[in-house]
């Protein structure tokens, strides 16, 4: 009863294609008949009884082999063993609907990222435009924002094909005409998405040099319902669906709190110039006028006390900084000042760092101290100022991260005779920046034409695989960098520190992501952060590593500009305070309309707070949902999901009530599954049409406490609103989600922030039940998959592979506990006169109820399985011998009194043959269980039929 397994592949993707196939079987088993080679293909087919094909067509598939098996069986008298094959489509459309759904999210936390660090809108507009052209696949695209001074469209961000083809020079492109679809879009303030532009009524056609527009979809960017710029992509490879539409809409929402911060940061910077020239024309004025000396004398002392007062406060902020605030000599050998917050940051004393001088320097890391030394000697040479990032050590041996900020001090004869900075604590920043990195690792797909560098390389460091960025990062071909060493450019200092990761990956875990410096072959130094990934064979040894890489000196150059840009402002202000210090009037009109300026500008800057806080909420909220969309996808169970929704939901709807129900199996009732807040408020189980949103399939929301429809599965007291998400996977409903809320008054925010923030609570609530739908119904799917993979399809019992792997583990079991194990295998006495007698549909009656009655008669913990054919074997753990030979006789009588049914007449009652063995009297394997219990029943057999036979000892 060996099962062997043939694999074969063929391809027939027409039926034409099919019918050839079929004929050219004919030929070849004629020309077999003719040479009398039948016997050697039957002694073949008794040897390999099982194998499995691959095949587009398999209607036409089933038809060649049906006849091609059936003249052969009847040829031969052979019988044939068939399998079967499993549709896998609905699980592969689930694959790829959560990984639309992972680049979206992707998308969407970048830009939300970008938003986050300060940064100019037009690289801003870069990446939203990049994310939009690939994710939709468009040849051309372009992004743009409305000048309200003008009431032009800016454009700057433009696919270079459109430079190319319509002749642009310039990247920030200005349209002050508008026509065809562009127009209909920023006229209507609607979306559009056509897929044939030329026949679209909105169309009005493209001027002469434009380049032809064949499909179309384009977004407007609104801020609080008003128009401030489009998002507009074209001529895609294939046609653009909802998905698309949707993905421009998300980032279009993103892309308008950066055209508003534009217009915010300009109206700033104009306040700050007028007031600028306010200053510099009363200076002016100031300089003619001849002010009284008592008057001036008086006025430098309310000045002196102003300037004492806001040293005073200074140093109270400086004392409940978390940052660490301090003054040195230029060489750092000298400490004069440091802050309070030393204490808590690096875990000291102020008093250790006074009685111990060389301590201010001691706590940095020492392989960090190198960065110190470098910036002495740029100070000295290059710059006035510094910005770096290094470790410090606590003292109870925590490694932590700082950034250090300096300024040289100079005297009134231009000399440097002391260093001001700040030391802030990153380490908090450096570890989400890393877990942040790695996340998105996991997502991103290898590819040959990904920007990243990508590359696999041996144990020993040996390069097998670079893409073309790897190449053209290095200057290299690929042929001169295979066969190199991975880390042959490498900085010397973080070899050794590279090795330890490298060596560090192992099976629990396989991957983790390092940053480093490397020298080109040009010599340019550069900074790279790799994701490095450990490959393990089949027996867990390690094969290869694969690195994916790209390039972050930007970040980290960018950043260091900013702190110099940031130190070069404080120095502007600072001696923009001692100059006015020095004036020997200001007028009362100057300081109301500076009053009037510094609360436009407060209320600015709260807006902006709030904008930015609102962002931020977003991201978190993105955040959670990729998590859970991680965490279930690792979910086995239904009720593992569950869980791990209930766990998140919590914190994504912390302010609302809510519950999520599920359908049950015959779809006629609606059950909780979860629920927060106030659980007395949800009906724990209702029919499906009480809910709107299960009739439309579609999101039912009641807000306020408006006239309208309530869904009869809402109890008393009514909410002031709610809303009912259905759960939809490939066009069927699995359960809703339901939030409520008795209160939608938000006294501390506008009308229009309100809004803003309803609505992407709404939106947050339709992606978090489109991702547990689809969750959900992967699981489903997953479930179907394994019951179908371990059970007789006939008989509805385990099959013969289930059995061998559960004989296995219960043998391997018993073996440590030191316990048996009975078996007990039987068949059906004459099935074959039976098939012969009332035909093969009523065979496969008799043994469907025969599958029926054991999985109604055995107790659980015990197994049935179907052996073959009409051959049956039970598995029962811990289980004496005796115990065995009575469940085996009671089975033997019980079977004959089973009633089957077909087309309406009894089938008549049936005998088996059964025989019993016992783990570990007849045999210390598996196996040998099996071959005493088969000869067992053939002995039962051999007496006469309708009895018990044990193995021989």
């Amino acid at each position: 009863m060996t099962v062997s397994k043939i694999s074969k592949f063929m391809s027939a993707k027409t039926s034409r294609d099919a019918v050839v196939i079929a004929m050219f079987g004919i030929f070849i088993y004629i020309f077999l008949l003719f040479f009398n080679l039948p016997n050697c293909l039957r002694d073949w087919f008794s040897k390999h009884r099982h194998f499995e094909i691959l095949f587009y067509d398999l209607f036409i598939l089933q038809v060649i082999l049906g006849f091609a098996l059936v003249f052969f069986a009847y040829r031969n008298r052979q019988n044939i063993k068939t399998g079967w094959m499993i549709n896998i489509n609905a699980y592969k459309i689930a694959c790829n609907e959560l990984m639309w759904e992972s680049k979206i999210n992707e998308a969407v936390a970048r830009v939300a990222g970008a938003l986050i660090e300060p940064g100019k809108t037009e690289d801003i507009s870069e990446l939203i435009l990049d994310y939009v052209t690939r994710l939709t696949d468009s040849a051309f695209s372009c992004v743009g924002y409305i000048d309200p001074r003008t009431g032009c469209l800016v454009s700057p961000a433009m696919s270079k094909n459109i430079w190319h083809v319509c002749q642009v020079e310039d990247k920030d492109t200005v349209v002050k005409e508008f026509g065809g679809l562009w127009s209909w879009v920023l006229d209507n303030g609607q979306p559009i998405m056509t897929n044939d532009a030329i026949r679209d009524p909105r169309s009005t056609g493209v001027p002469e040099g434009h380049l032809p527009i064949h499909r179309f979809l384009s977004v407007p960017v609104m801020f609080n319902k008003k128009l401030v710029g489009q998002i507009a992509v074209a001529n895609a490879n294939r046609e653009y669906t909802e998905k698309d539409k949707m993905l421009a809409e998300r980032l279009a929402t993103l892309y308008a709190i950066v055209v508003q911060r534009k217009w915010s940061d300009e109206d700033l910077r104009q306040a700050h110039s007028d007031l600028e020239a306010r200053v510099s024309e009363r200076t002016l004025e100031l300089m003619e006028a001849n002010v009284a000396l008592q008057f001036e004398i008086n006025e430098r002392k309310r000045v002196d006390e102003r300037l004492r007062e806001s040293q005073e406060r200074i140093k109270s902020i400086i004392s409940s900084l978390k940052d660490v605030v301090w003054s040195a000599s230029v060489d750092f050998s000298q400490l004069f000042y440091l802050s309070p917050a030393a204490e808590s940051v690096y875990g000291r004393a102020l008093t250790d760092f006074i009685v111990e001088p060389d301590l201010w320097l001691g706590v940095i890391y020492p392989e960090d101290r190198y960065i110190i030394d470098a910036q002495i000697n740029m100070l000295s040479d290059q710059t006035d100022s510094f910005a770096f990032d290094c470790r410090f050590l606590r003292p109870d041996g925590e490694v932590r991260w700082q950034h250090i900020r300096g300024q040289l001090v100079f005297d009134d004869h231009g000399e440097p005779y002391r260093l001001d900075g700040i030391s802030s604590d990153i380490t908090e920043r450096k570890l989400a920046d890393e877990e942040l990195l790695m996340s998105e690792a996991r997502y991103r797909a290898i590819v040959e034409d990904q920007a990243e560098l990508i590359c696999r390389f041996l144990p020993d460091g040996v390069l097998t695989f670079v893409n073309d960025a790897y190449c053209r990062y290095f200057n290299m071909a690929q042929d001169e960098l295979i066969g190199c060493k991975h880390w042959r450019y490498i900085f010397v200092d973080e070899y050794e520190r590279y090795q330890q990761h490298i060596t560090s990956l192992n099976l629990e875990k396989p991957s983790a992501t390092v940053e480093h410096r490397v020298m080109r072959p040009d010599g340019t130094v550069r900074w790279l952060q790799w994701t490095n990934r450990a490959i393990f064979d089949e027996q867990g040894v390690l094969a290869e590593y694969q690195s994916v890489g790209h390039d972050i000196s930007d970040r980290w150059w960018a950043e260091e500009k900013l702190h110099k840009a940031y130190d070069e402002l404080e120095m502007s202000v600072a001696k923009r305070t001692a100059e006015l210090a020095k004036l020997n009037e200001v007028l009362q009109d100057e300081i109301d309309g500076r009053k009037i300026v510094e609360e436009e500008l407060r209320q600015i800057n709260e807006k902006l707070s709030h904008w930015i806080g609102q962002l931020e909420q977003r991201n978190r909220e993105m955040t959670l949902v990729s998590q859970m969309s991680e965490m279930m996808q690792a979910c086995y169970t239904t009720e593992e999901a569950i869980a791990v929704v209930n766990r998140f939901v919590r914190e994504l709807f912390a302010t609302e009530q809510g519950a999520l129900y599920l359908l049950n199996e015959p779809g006629d009732l609606v059950e909780i599954v979860a629920d927060w807040g106030d659980g007395d408020r949800f009906k724990p189980v209702f029919n499906p049409n009480d809910c709107w949103s299960l009739r439309r399939g579609q999101q039912y929301l009641v807000e306020n406490g408006q006239l309208g429809l309530y869904c009869r599965h809402i109890s008393d007291p009514l909410p002031k609103g709610y809303l009912c998400v259905p759960m939809m996977a490939h066009g069927e409903a699995l359960g809703i989600l339901h939030l409520q809320w008795q209160s939608t008054d938000q006294p501390e925010y506008s009308e229009d922030d309100t809004v803003c923030m309803k609505e992407c609570k709404h939106q947050l609530a339709v992606t978090v039940a489109h991702q547990i739908a689809l969750a959900l119904a992967n699981l489903s799917l997953r479930e179907t998959l394994h019951s179908q993979a371990i059970r007789d399809p006939l008989t509805g019992l385990f099959n013969r592979r289930y059995m061998e792997e559960s004989l296995d583990r219960e043998v391997r079991r018993a073996e440590r506990l030191s316990a048996s194990v009975g078996l007990i295998m039987f068949d059906i006495d004459h099935f074959k006169r039976f098939n012969d007698n009332h035909g093969h549909d009523a065979g496969d009656a008799l043994l469907r109820g025969l599958g029926a009655f054991l999985r109604n008669n055995i107790h659980d913990g015990d197994f049935v399985c179907r052996y073959g054919g009409e051959e049956f074997l039970l598995i029962l753990p811990e289980t004496s011998l005796d115990a065995a030979c009575q469940l085996a006789g009671r089975l033997c009588d019980m079977v004959k009194h089973m009633e089957v049914n077909y087309l309406g007449q009894p089938l008549g009652s049936i005998t088996i043959s059964l025989g019993v063995a016992l783990y570990p009297d007849n045999g210390l394997t598996a196996a040998d269980i099996v071959r005493a219990a088969d000869a067992a029943v053939y002995r039962a057999k051999a007496n006469g039929r309708d009895q018990v036979a044990v193995a021989a000892g």
